[in-house]
């Protein structure tokens, strides 16, 4: 399979993906990326992109560490798969459409059809989609395989179209993107992995008959704030909006994300980090992008899962972690008065890792925490590996 010179992967003199068929962002630059296809009718996997960096049909492992993108040494890097396309990477989008994207006008027939997937794609257009975020440290990704379970558990929930070797699929897409990101700056990272259900025919909200998904990793490096006096982070509890516990949305990592984004400007809107989010009920589910405990009257307490909050894999982490030291752990309701008279208050979450907070409502907490502390060295000293 050669790749046209028309190809979004087409790359300049300068090492930078040329814009020719894509249109630069507004700050004139472009994303670096390489493309991963599969093969319609075969399960050999294929690495594209970047030019000629692999060469046409090299299966993975074959990396050139020599090659990589300006961009690639602050930004980033990023894989993007679009599973069963079409073979042919010069076919067009004949839909009659016109799209403004960035500054750059692409109109249907004379677009690559790589190039103008971001138009149709339903992750993009309708949110349709499911994440994971995961730490990356020494190179390795850690939790690799609670992450995937968790994003298969959800795409069962929501039918969507994984292929059944997903999960080896997605190791080697990740393994590829690790070994092609071998830099200081990467050894502690940020792995996402977003998968959406990929193009549909419309605007509307039928699914087509037979979807292609679209799998992208992007890898980025970490800068994990202090967590020493007095940088600790601050949360703000939110009245709106609230945790529907009855809710399917509740308790997934889709890429519908409005609604915790609106907490998080709320808590902003008041001067703290974060927000921790109420249920309909009134009680404390979570964070708005972290899991909650509290240590009140010497025994520390979590929200249960039936509460809508997210199956964390920190949490679960912490709760074997308390289990392992025989530290008593009572899975409860936490409403706000709760946290009054609690010794610590602590989030847990993969990236950011095992934190206490400093302060609720502006409220300052207590100096000592020694429980986050204890457990956040034992996070930390969790190696990654597939």
């Amino acid at each position: 399979m050669e790749i046209s010179p028309a190809s979004p992967c087409e790359q300049t003199n300068s090492g930078r993906l040329s814009t020719a068929s894509r249109g630069k962002f507004p700050n004139g630059t472009t994303s670096s990326c390489a493309y991963l296809e599969r093969k319609m009718r075969s399960s050999r996997l294929t690495v594209v992109g970047l030019g000629s960096l692999l060469g046409p049909r090299k299966p993975f492992g074959s990396f050139d560490r020599n090659r990589k993108t300006a961009n690639n040494q602050h930004h980033g890097s990023c894989l993007v798969l679009e599973a069963d396309r079409d073979e042919d990477m010069e076919s067009v989008v004949t839909t009659g459409g016109v799209t403004w994207l960035n500054g750059g006008i692409w109109r249907d027939g004379e677009t690559p059809a790589a190039s103008a997937t971001l138009f149709q794609d339903r992750g993009f257009v309708l949110g349709d989609g499911l994440f994971e975020t995961l730490v990356v440290r020494r190179g390795q990704p850690v939790l690799w395989r609670e992450h995937i379970d968790r994003l298969l558990a959800t795409g069962t929930v929501f039918h969507f179209p994984l292929p059944v070797d997903f999960p080896e699929y997605a190791q080697k897409a990740a393994k590829v993107l690790l070994e092609y990101a071998n830099e200081p700056s990467l050894q502690l990272g940020t792995l996402r992995i977003t998968v959406t259900r990929g193009p549909g025919t419309t605007f509307g909200l039928d699914a087509p008959n037979e979807p292609s998904p679209t799998l992208m990793l992007r890898l980025t490096p970490t800068n994990r704030k202090s967590r020493a006096y007095p940088d600790r982070e601050t949360a703000w509890i939110v009245d709106q909006p609230r945790i529907d516990t009855n809710s399917l949305l509740s308790g997934h990592k889709t890429t519908s994300s409005m609604w915790r984004i609106l907490a998080h400007e709320t808590a902003r809107h008041h001067g703290a980090d974060l927000a921790l989010m109420k249920t309909l009920e009134g009680d404390i589910g979570e964070a708005d992008t972290a899991s909650l405990f509290a240590v009140i009257d010497e025994i520390i307490v979590t929200p249960p899962l039936n509460r809508g909050i997210l199956p964390s894999t920190t949490r679960a982490f912490v709760i074997a972690e308390l289990e392992a030291a025989t530290r008593g752990l009572e899975e409860r309701l936490i409403f706000p008065d709760d946290l009054d008279h609690a010794a610590e208050v602590f989030l847990t979450s993969s990236v950011a890792g095992i934190r206490a907070l400093g302060a609720i409502d502006g409220r300052r907490l207590p100096e000592a925490v020694p429980v986050s502390k204890w457990l956040d060295t034992n996070y930390e000293a969790v190696d990654g590996h597939f």
